[in-house]
């Protein structure tokens, strides 16, 4: 993949195959197709920090100490939810 600049416009080249998926994405979803790029790249993005999160957690929890300690902060929290003031 490559980028360039054109009229101060910036453009990267991609595959055929993702441009027929492009095209038809942004008429399934009537939007441009910078649109579809955006939504998917935003996508890509927290899928990718939900990985690193989901990863750490499961790193966290394979160490009993660590795990003890996050239990523990989680039990001392769940007490503030009978101190008697509304949820929003």
């Amino acid at each position: 993949m490559s980028a360039t600049v054109t009229n101060n416009v910036p453009t990267t080249r991609i595959h055929k195959a993702s441009k027929a998926v492009l095209d038809e994405l942004s008429k399934e979803m009537k939007l441009s197709k910078v649109d579809v790029l955006d939504i998917a790249l935003e996508t890509l993005r927290r899928e990718r920090i939900l990985k690193a999160a989901n990863e750490s957690y499961a790193r966290m929890r394979r160490d009993p100490k660590a795990s003890a300690k996050f239990d523990a902060e989680v039990a001392a929290w769940d007490t503030t939810l009978g101190d008697g003031l509304e949820t929003v």
